[in-house]
């Protein structure tokens, strides 16, 4: 949000701005929440075809024939099995961006998560913060 204020406030017309950060694999971001909740690292690595045909066939099954939310939704598969960095670099240097540690924005949203629901009470009851 203090991006889109900056960029209203500061940036140049025509122009668009990464409001970035850290750029984390997945795998890190998975350890990091696991080091901020106690609760332990995925250990098991689904190989990417797998991964895409489980996408596909939970939104083939589940969506399209049940009409229900995939479990599995296929763009999510693919995003988590696609490399993706950005560069923010222009928001920084015209805008003045100054992002917040990953680590913060990840506990934020761990407990906004947990704190709305979003994670199964059994689930939520193993969490230590940390």
């Amino acid at each position: 949000a203090r991006a889109h204020v900056l960029a209203a406030q500061h940036g140049a017309v025509g122009h668009s701005y990464i409001a970035g950060g850290e750029n984390l694999s997945l795998r890190q971001l998975l350890a990091e929440l696991a080091l901020l909740t106690g609760l332990p690292e995925p250990k098991l690595r689904v190989p990417r075809g797998l991964s895409l045909a489980a996408g596909w066939v939970s939104e083939t099954v589940e969506g399209r024939l049940l009409r229900r939310v995939p479990r599995v939704p296929l763009e999510a598969v693919r995003m988590s099995t696609t490399r993706m960095a950005y560069d923010d670099s222009r928001a920084r240097r015209e805008l003045a961006y100054a992002p917040r540690p990953a680590r913060q924005a990840l506990a934020d949203s761990a407990r906004w998560f947990v704190s709305n629901g979003y994670v199964a009470p059994r689930r939520a009851a193993e969490i230590t913060w940390r």
